[in-house]
């Protein structure tokens, strides 16, 4: 029976043993704590619990039979507290006063903190909850013997619903105790056994108690109702979908409490118990309660087909005072097709992250309750998630009320959160924190809101930054933002607060990392964070990341020896000549393909003004090489660089007039970062350079097999970028897959652009060459690109350096995969030498 409810104490003398009565209302099986005063009493209180008549008369009709109802009172302090729940018995309930008594309950024996116990009133989104695990018609099992492995007591009975397609089963207000038969496989408490679709069938009002291996399982079979539920005192996972090919099931309102890693295993993960395992998403789970698991409590292990499916329903789901987290949905992580909505989830006290979202893309919670968890939110590698209308928590709600010391809540962060290589940031809007301000002197300071973690040489290649907006907070925090790893490589950070809600000037700016790379044109602009020292952040300018990859050391093997550094890039500002930086090269191996490698370039740059870049060799000598430059999202500013800001110096020509615009000799009078011998450059042109013009568009275009009509190859020329699925080429999948345009004669290339697809599968353009082909189909130069594209619109430039003439530009991939991109675009002149 679900049920609120409060104890009456006004008025009455607490010395001494006491009747407490707890007033209250409600049914379907759990009961919310609505409030507890906070005083002590003796042992043998006796208190009254208020349901209501209605609940109270079926309570009564099971204890009549029964002698005695249990009463499950589930943890609800501390945190990862898994073990502090509690099981009492009542022998008495008076149906005309709606009253059921349990004798010698008080908050001293119930609550390790009897002054603050988790009722509704102390904490109105975190309280305890209480359920009744007797019913009228109990099936109990004695335990016939050792379990394999050795193990005693853990073979009990099993129920099973075999083969019944299109029957309508029900069962409905049973107690079983005591099945389930460890280590074998398909021997649970309740199962439903490839049964197919079963539309009617329902489960609802029953209580699997002290269950050997699982609780209540669907396996291959479709369209059932499991609803209204208790289950108290598993081994291995409790609300179970087995195969991950079961679909439109419906989870309601049940209540998971207590769950053990199983002992002895049947080829799952049952040795990680979860009290609800989410095989496939094509289900709907709408608010049940997942409480005191020795591991997490609702876990999506999707695998296969159905870690690409999309979510039917997650709605006022509750997960709190697990032993790990509340809510995970790795191994081997949920790569969601669309955007899936998680509304009014509640996530609090749990060991270890609230909700963990490694590995995972596209989820929205909205309107959700996240607090006092180890991690409220853990994002490692998670790609275009969002928190949108939330509240995260440092601390519960009377701690955080109450100015009370923090506790062992101390270190519990907000939003946690790694780089991502393949989808965009996580995003928060009208997000709410409560409880990160200053601490009260003599308490530990909770961890920082925002908070970057967990870096390395694979992940800094990140293509667009978390964004937050509408963040407001309860009282205001020293710095919001910070980065705890230290292990990223090259500290590739950069990240905007577009509002200036993330440190105490209010400002709008941004934290980059405090290194020069990063820091070279903005260093008289960034403040110091006193607290974190390895960024700064830096108001009042529009800085956008740039990449600059010259290509030359590229290589595709597994050796440890690093690089040669074979050029230095030289930036200098137009503006301001005296502001230049001396770039040396990061080498760094590109994910997922572990053994390429790649060396690039780094900067931030400010808008406002244009830049020169230059190279040079180790001995100081200007050089040519091929440039790729890669320009990361806009930022939310205006005044941000383009690519017209970045100027590239080229060579003279000797023969041809120069195509390319002329760039003044970097000047001498350059700061410390300069290099021991600055290059001189005399390019003047000997005429005008005239700009490139788009030698490809609507020319004849082919690729090595058709994927299907809808993607022919005259989609990659067609002058539309969009990134939508419609606009995109695609070939089949086979070996070295090409997609080729022919400019119907020879031409000068200048440069080439790329536009990967925006809707998914952004692998299907990486690890590419881009070829060029003489009028006899022979090539006359490469490049190679290893790993995937990057930036703005998920677009990269690619210059071949000079005098490159071609009628044909293929693009090819070097593994078996099919290949898609939006669009290629060719610049260059209509001149064949």
């Amino acid at each position: 029976v679900t049920a609120e409810f409060a104890i009456d104490l006004e008025g009455q003398d607490l010395s001494g043993v006491q009747n407490v009565t707890l007033r209250g209302f409600g049914s379907n099986g759990i009961m919310n704590l609505d409030w507890w005063e906070a005083v002590r009493y003796e042992a043998s209180l006796e208190t009254r619990i208020e349901v209501g008549t209605e609940a109270a008369g079926c309570w009564d009709a099971i204890l009549q039979r029964r002698g005695e109802v249990e009463v499950l009172v589930t943890s609800a302090e501390g945190r990862g507290t898994w073990l502090g729940h509690h099981v009492l018995p009542s022998s008495h309930i008076d149906p005309t006063t709606g009253e059921i008594v349990v004798e010698g309950l008080t908050p001293a024996m119930i609550f390790s903190d009897p002054d603050r116990p988790p009722t509704v009133e102390n904490e109105p989104h975190f309280a305890a909850e209480v359920a009744v695990l007797s019913r009228p018609v109990t099936f109990e099992s004695v335990q016939d013997g050792p379990s394999a492995g050795g193990f005693d007591n853990l073979h009990g009975g099993h129920i099973i619903v075999y083969h019944t397609p299109h029957v309508a089963q029900r069962l409905e207000g049973v107690e079983i105790r005591g099945f389930g038969q460890q280590g074998e496989l398909g021997r649970y408490p309740i199962h439903f056994h490839m049964s197919g679709d079963v539309a009617g069938s329902v489960v609802r009002n029953n209580a699997v108690v002290d269950s050997n291996q699982r609780c209540f399982v669907v396996h291959q079979t479709n369209n059932i109702r499991i609803e209204n539920n208790v289950a108290y005192n598993a081994f291995g996972h409790c609300y179970v979908l087995e195969d991950g090919i079961e679909e439109d099931n419906h989870f309601v309102g049940n209540l998971g409490a207590l769950t053990r890693n199983q002992l002895i295993g049947i080829g799952a993960t049952d040795h990680e118990a979860s009290l609800f395992w989410i095989t496939n998403t094509r289900n709907h789970f709408v608010n049940n309660v997942a409480t005191d698991s020795q591991d997490v409590g609702f876990w999506f292990e999707t695998n296969g087909a159905a870690r690409y499916y999309g979510l039917y329903a997650f709605d006022g789901n509750v997960m709190h005072n697990n032993k790990r987290e509340g809510l995970i949905t790795y191994r081997p992580g949920w790569r969601n097709p669309s955007l899936a909505v998680f509304n009014d989830l509640k996530t609090y006290k749990n060991g270890g992250a609230g909700f963990d979202l490694h590995g995972t893309c596209r989820i929205k919670v909205k309107n959700g309750i996240i607090g006092a968890n180890g991690v409220n939110v853990m994002g490692n590698r998670p790609g275009s998630n969002i928190l949108e209308d939330t509240q995260i928590f440092a601390v519960d709600s009377l701690h955080a009320a109450g100015g009370k010391c923090l506790h062992e809540f101390g270190s519990s962060s907000g939003v946690t959160f790694s780089l991502e290589p393949d989808y965009e940031m996580v995003k928060l809007t009208n997000v709410t924190f409560r409880g990160y301000g200053p601490a009260p002197s003599g308490c530990t300071q909770p961890g920082r809101p925002i908070r970057l973690w967990q870096g390395n040489d694979i992940r800094d290649k990140y293509n667009s930054p978390t964004s937050w907006s509408g963040i407001h907070f309860d009282s205001t925090p020293p710095y919001a933002f910070e980065v705890t790893a230290s292990n990223y490589y090259q500290e590739i950070i950069y990240l905007e607060d577009k509002e200036g809600t993330m440190t105490p000037t209010l400002e709008p700016g941004f934290f980059v990392a405090d290194k020069p790379f990063m820091t070279a044109f903005i260093q008289d602009s960034c403040l110091p964070d006193v607290i974190n020292e390895r960024t700064t952040f830096c108001p009042g300018v529009c800085l956008r990341r740039i990449q600059v990859n010259t290509g030359c050391c590229s290589k595709l093997d597994s050796s440890p020896d690093p690089l040669p550094i074979d050029y230095r890039m030289i930036v200098a500002a137009q503006l301001d000549p005296s502001k230049t930086h001396t770039c040396d090269k990061s080498t760094r191996r590109s994910w997922p393909f572990g053994t390429t490698y790649n060396d690039i370039f780094d900067l931030v740059l400010p808008g406002g003004q244009d830049y020169d870049v230059s190279f040079v060799d180790l001995d100081g000598n200007v050089g040519f090489p091929n440039a790729v430059l890669t320009l990361f999202d806009a930022p939310a500013c205006a005044d941000h660089i383009t690519t017209e800001s970045i100027r590239f110096a080229t060579p003279q020509p000797t023969s041809a007039p120069s195509s390319f615009p002329s760039v003044s000799a970097v000047p001498t009078d350059t700061t410390s970062n300069a290099p021991s011998m600055p290059p001189s450059l005399s390019l003047s042109p000997t005429r005008t350079p005239t700009p490139p013009i788009n030698l490809s568009v609507g020319k004849p275009a082919s690729h090595k097999c058709n994927y299907g009509s809808r993607y022919p190859a005259k989609k990659g020329n067609d002058g539309i970028v969009n990134k939508r699925r419609r606009y995109i080429t695609h070939t089949c999948k086979t070996s070295n897959s090409w997609w080729r345009v022919d400019l119907e004669a020879t031409k000068e290339i200048d440069s080439v652009q790329l536009w990967n697809r925006g809707d998914c599968c952004r692998f299907q353009l990486s690890n590419f060459y881009i070829r060029f082909l003489d009028e006899s189909g022979n090539e006359v130069k490469n490049m190679f690109h290893a790993g995937g594209l990057e930036g703005d619109q998920w677009t990269q430039i690619f210059y071949p350096g000079k005098g490159v003439f071609a009628r044909y530009v293929m693009v090819q991939l070097t593994a078996g995969e099919p290949l898609s991109l939006t669009e290629v675009r060719v610049m260059g002149w209509d001149r064949a030498s």
